[in-house]
């Protein structure tokens, strides 16, 4: 028996073999393996996550027994979007229209997956942690002359290092990254900008993810307040209220006050990602030539996020009384040598806890003018800019600090930023490491989970917090769960 369904698969898997070769579309990319047609004919219930290419419909595909999500490319090579996102068990789909895929600016020119300017270069299936699969996408963009700008501006407006030459030309490439997950309705997705010109590009209003979800719902969904539900955590949307076999919970990976959602306003799309940080200014990223850059992640949850992740997400917040089960001890205006001493010298049972502010250190302890986002006298608590070395010394003097005292708990206190009227104000000194104040704001978040995961790393045993002053919000959001422990209101 066992011997007759052995030649039966092999039968099938020659057929396939044989459609395959046929086809006269041939996508620039690994071949297709024994494995991946095993992977082809998988039951429904299987839950592993699974990638591939069909060469019949001429459509990649992510998904696992749960979900799936296709992606067709264009004849020309030149626009890849989502075709389909279909629930496997209720047979539900998600899309009643192609997608827009991805939207962003460069340089103020406005591009998205509904362009013909990009062109197709290969794609890549590989392992992922936990038995993910990883489906990435190369796109090129090269031309002198570009498409119309967006909202009218010019590229030299809104580029602060223009280059008039004739030889110039605006290049870059795209990675468009997905993620599946075994046993999970969900799904990832994350951009990756790499700088394949001479000159600096600026990108900036980036929504990572572009879907017509729920599309025919589109005038309801526009009213957030009765049919989205959002958290500090995620946003769950709906065609209709109470309806649960077709809910998506959207989770913007995307720090702080950086992440935008778009129902249905701006774009004809569900579109979230990076954006504009204040009503004044949109935030800007700068990858210098041969640099890349990573944009946060958009998870898509098809399902309630608790029911997809199988808990209840615990609670951060710190309380007044959880606070007082540690003898906190709060580095003010001692030296670090000092506070070393009294931590060592402490002879309380209780957990030891250390408040730190993260960016206004006082004089007495350090006086480096050349670090700071602000001079003196232009505030009244001056901030050091953790893109500067200051950056590089607090690390450090932070990690000998519980090298050499016990410690269980560290509290980072606020603000990162200056402020005003207006929002966030970042440092304007561009020898720190940034292009000036705008991208300093995003840089300087990405510097905060940077510290927190080198910290993690060298003191495992240690708990990390942050205040909401320090955070730049009053709740936590996914991207801060992600690195610290607890937040303290």
């Amino acid at each position: 028996m066992i011997h007759h369904q052995f030649v039966h698969i092999n039968y099938l898997l020659t057929i396939f073999l044989l459609v395959i070769s046929g086809c006269t579309y041939s996508p620039k990319g690994p071949e297709v393996t024994v494995a991946d047609l095993r992977q082809a004919v998988r039951s429904v219930t299987d839950r592993t996550a699974y990638a591939g290419f069909d060469g019949q419909k001429k459509q990649f595909y992510i998904g696992n027994g749960l979900i799936e999500r296709r992606f067709q490319l264009s004849a020309s090579d030149r626009r890849l979007h989502t075709v389909s996102i279909v629930d496997k068990l209720s047979g539900e789909y998600y899309l009643e229209q192609p997608s827009q895929e991805f939207c962003f600016q460069v340089s103020g020119y406005r591009f998205s997956g509904l362009d013909s300017q990009f062109l197709y270069q290969r794609y890549k299936i590989e392992p992922g942690y936990d038995g993910s699969r990883i489906l990435r996408f190369w796109m090129n963009y090269q031309n002198p002359i570009i498409g119309s700008p967006a909202d009218g501006l010019l590229a030299e407006f809104t580029n602060p290092f223009p280059d008039t030459s004739s030889h110039t030309n605006l290049r870059f490439s795209i990675q468009i990254c997905y993620r599946i997950y075994p046993h999970q309705a969900r799904i990832d997705k994350w951009l990756v900008f790499k700088n394949q010109g001479n000159i600096p590009l600026n990108i900036e209003e980036v929504y990572t993810e572009s879907l017509p979800l729920f599309y025919n719902s589109r005038s309801a969904l526009v009213n957030r307040s009765l049919f989205s539900k959002i958290y500090g955590q995620y946003l769950e949307i709906s065609p209709t209220i109470g309806s649960i076999n077709r809910l998506v919970s959207i989770v913007n990976h995307t720090p702080g006050p950086f992440k935008t959602t778009d129902l249905y306003k701006k774009y004809d799309y569900v579109s979230v990602g990076l954006t504009s940080f204040d009503v004044q200014m949109s935030e800007i990223i700068t990858a210098w030539p041969s640099q890349s850059v990573v944009i946060p992640t958009i998870s898509l949850y098809f399902g309630r996020f608790t029911e997809n992740i199988g808990t209840h997400l615990p609670s951060p917040y710190l309380e007044t009384e959880d606070l007082a089960s540690y003898h906190v001890f709060n580095f003010e205006n001692e030296t670090i040598a000092t506070f070393q001493d009294q931590l060592s010298s402490s002879l309380v049972s209780q957990p030891k806890a250390i408040r730190l502010p993260v960016a206004t250190v006082g004089k007495n302890i350090l006086n480096q003018p050349n670090w700071l986002q602000s001079r003196p006298a232009e505030s009244d608590q001056p901030i050091y800019c953790l893109l500067s070395d200051y950056g590089f010394f607090l690390r450090d003097a932070v990690d000998d600090l519980l090298v050499h005292s016990p410690v269980n708990l560290v509290i980072l206190s606020g603000p990162l930023l200056e402020k005003d009227n207006n929002g966030l104000q970042g440092c304007a000194n561009i020898t720190h490491n940034h292009g000036g104040p705008v991208e300093s704001t995003f840089l300087t978040y990405n510097w905060l989970f940077d510290f927190s995961v080198y910290i993690r790393q060298r003191h495992p045993n240690v708990k990390l917090c942050i205040t909401a002053k320090a955070y730049g919000l009053d709740q936590p959001d996914y991207a801060c769960l992600q690195y610290f422990d607890f937040f303290v209101k």
